[in-house]
């Protein structure tokens, strides 16, 4: 359809329909991003486990174990090219005082997320004051079902990213709280809020060191007084030479300008896959949403210069407008930042379209659509600008809707790397649903170092106390055979079982379950598969179980593994 069609057929519509017309679609918009926010909440619930994942062995657990040796300098200490500092404090909390679950920072995620979404519809308020109440309800709906896309899952259901909602929340924080500090002289706090918001932004990711040097090219825009001025100045300086100092280099030593100078090409796309990420995940992730992926990040950046003398002209009258600009610029610099120190590494482009980037991606096109308010007609978004917002909605939930997808698989794939952890088995296939499985000796070993340290970073409190029950007797066990694979790991007599129970057990009293041999005595233990588990090619009846045998414990250690029997734990019952 033209647009001269859709102004006829806008046209055609009973003029006094369509504020009705328009109300209607405005809450079908709201109904829409409720859903959203729901499915959300939902997938981080049915994505939840408590084992700790990738890089949550080295920068989760490994920091908590160095804090406890180093003291407060392991708060600082790099990450990659990152200093995690803010979302340390969160592992920290989490572990020492919450049982290191994970829980608490997939909370904070959702609430720094809730926080972006408030702020940037307290924004679209403001600069969007002209439209009429139902565009507005209809972006604001857009605004906070956009916050929670699922394009994002890696960051909603991985705890170790907290960082990226917080270098996505301060640098919003910080532009949006100087912009409407500058709207008025009453609010002198403001400013100086936001430069704190924006100080604290350098300790949430490399990029957050961009925040205060454009915080303060804002406030000079803005008008901001000369003290402010001199005061982020400082700061931002201080801040900037201090990274630089202290600057450990990314994951490559190839300098970012050999990359420019020698990609140059590969840097623009890369840049414009990161923009367009949200839209190529809305398109199901296929090949052929590649290059619209890179059209729509060419028109974001497009869209926003295209905005900017508009918005340089009313920096004094409408500082919001110029603040979501800032905002799209950072997102911006921070898709080249990344593009020169990931195009060397092994991933290459296909780098560019990750889970965890298309948060930034979200933020700079709802901030462009905020800055954008301003140009709309109240008459002609009436009607149009809901239908438009109830149609990207419905755009993006079949993507969403995977929020709902069942992951007891593997959810149990990442129990049974965490008890191969927790007993010290050196089982690299099971452990690579948690760390690399190149590597599955440092998951090993920083398991261990957790085990002597006493903390609860195995899921299931019962992992940690599964070694000590090796060689001692069951009264009375409740048992039956089952095993049907078994193969021997890289460790001594350490063997690893697989099969399926032929009867579920009346109640699991707790897991794992326990492994015995003819004389009762408990040689290892296995995790039974909830129901709805399955792996691929799997179609024996009855509930999976994998675990694990130590043979240097076994009275009968010269029988098969399949002459072992699996067995409930006792709930009361102690060992002999």
């Amino acid at each position: 359809m033209t647009a001269q069609d859709e102004h006829t057929a806008l046209a055609a519509i009973d003029p006094r329909t369509v504020p009705t017309l328009a109300r209607r679609l405005a809450m079908v918009c709201i109904g829409l991003s409720s859903l959203i926010v729901l499915l959300s909440i939902t997938g981080i619930v049915r994505a939840y486990s408590p084992v700790p994942y990738w890089d949550m062995w080295d920068g989760y657990v490994g920091f908590f174990l160095r804090a406890g040796s180093q003291g407060l300098s392991a708060l600082f200490e790099a990450h990659n090219e990152h200093r995690l500092i803010l979302a340390r404090l969160f592992f920290y909390a989490d572990i020492a005082w919450f049982d290191g679950r994970g829980v608490l920072p997939l909370v904070a995620n959702v609430v720094l997320a809730g926080g972006v979404a408030f702020t940037l519809c307290r924004a679209s308020l403001s600069l969007g004051a002209q439209l009429p109440a139902a565009t507005r309800h209809a972006i604001f709906a857009l605004i906070v079902g956009g916050t929670f896309f699922w394009s994002q899952r890696e960051n909603f259901t991985w705890a170790f990213q907290t960082q990226f909602f917080f270098a996505e929340a301060l640098p919003l924080f910080a532009f949006y709280l100087a912009a409407r500090g500058a709207e008025t002289t009453r609010s002198r706090a403001l400013p100086l809020v936001a430069t704190a918001c924006a100080f604290l932004a350098s300790g949430a990711m490399a990029n957050g060191i961009l925040v205060l040097p454009l915080l303060f090219f804002l406030g000079a825009c803005m008008g901001l007084d000369h003290r402010w001025l001199l005061g982020t100045g400082l700061v931002a300086a201080a801040t900037t030479a201090l990274f630089l100092w202290v600057f450990p280099g990314g994951q490559t030593h190839v300098p970012m300008l050999v990359v420019l100078r020698d990609r140059p090409l590969d840097v623009l796309h890369f840049v414009l896959r990161y923009l367009g990420s949200p839209l190529y995940f809305a398109l199901g992730a296929a090949p052929r949403a590649i290059p619209v992926a890179e059209a729509y990040g060419a028109a974001l950046v497009m869209g926003a210069c295209g905005l900017a003398p508009a918005a340089w002209r009313e920096r004094r009258s409408r500082p919001l407008r110029i603040a979501m600009l800032a905002v799209v610029a950072y997102v911006v610099a921070t898709a080249l930042g990344t593009a020169l120190g990931r195009l060397p590494i092994q991933y290459g482009l296909a780098g560019a379209l990750v889970s965890r980037y298309s948060s930034l991606s979200i933020l700079a096109l709802l901030a462009l659509l905020i800055a954008a308010l301003p140009a709309m007609a109240p008459r002609a978004s009436q009607l149009r600008a809901p239908a438009v917002a109830c149609a990207l909605l419905l755009a993006i939930l079949p993507w969403q809707l995977r929020a709902a997808r069942a992951q007891t698989s593997v959810t149990w794939g990442r129990e049974l790397a965490a008890l191969a952890l927790a007993t010290g088995m050196n089982d690299p296939e099971a452990i690579s649903a948690v760390y690399p499985r190149e590597a599955a000796n440092v998951a090993l070993e920083t398991a261990a170092r957790a085990r002597a340290a006493g903390l609860p970073t195995f899921g299931d409190p019962t992992f940690a106390k599964a070694p000590t029950w090796l060689g001692r007797t069951v009264a009375e066990p409740v048992c039956q055979s089952g095993v049907e694979r078994d193969r021997r790991l890289a460790d001594g007599d350490d063997q690893r079982i697989d099969g399926h129970l032929k009867h579920a057990f009346s109640r699991l009293g707790g897991r794992p379950a326990l492994v015995l041999d003819g004389r009762d005595t408990i040689v290892g233990w296995v995790l039974i598969a909830p129901r709805g588990a399955r792996r691929r090619d799997d179609s024996t009846p009855g509930q999976a179980f994998s675990g694990y045998v130590r043979r240097s414990q076994a009275r009968e250690s010269e029988l098969p593994a399949t002459s072992l029997r699996i067995c409930q734990l006792p709930t009361s019952t102690p060992f002999v």
